[in-house]
């Protein structure tokens, strides 16, 4: 599991100063399903309507999902 953790921020370093500022970036904390149990990056992009929606409290969520 030390492993899985050293990967994911190994990657997270790498990618995150790649990204534009309305792009959404985490880490899949759940326990690993594939074979290889190489970590889940998970990326979102947000249009102008879900930042507006959810800057007046309403609750929105978008996922896409980069599996590396």
């Amino acid at each position: 599991m030390k492993r899985r953790h050293d990967l994911q921020i190994a990657m997270a370093g790498l990618i995150r100063p790649l990204l534009s500022p309305d792009v959404l970036f985490c880490i899949d904390r759940e326990e690993p399903f594939e074979a290889d149990h190489l970590p889940a990056i998970n990326l979102s992009r947000l249009s102008d309507s879900v930042k507006e929606a959810a800057a007046q409290g309403g609750m929105v969520q978008q996922r896409r999902q980069l599996m590396l």
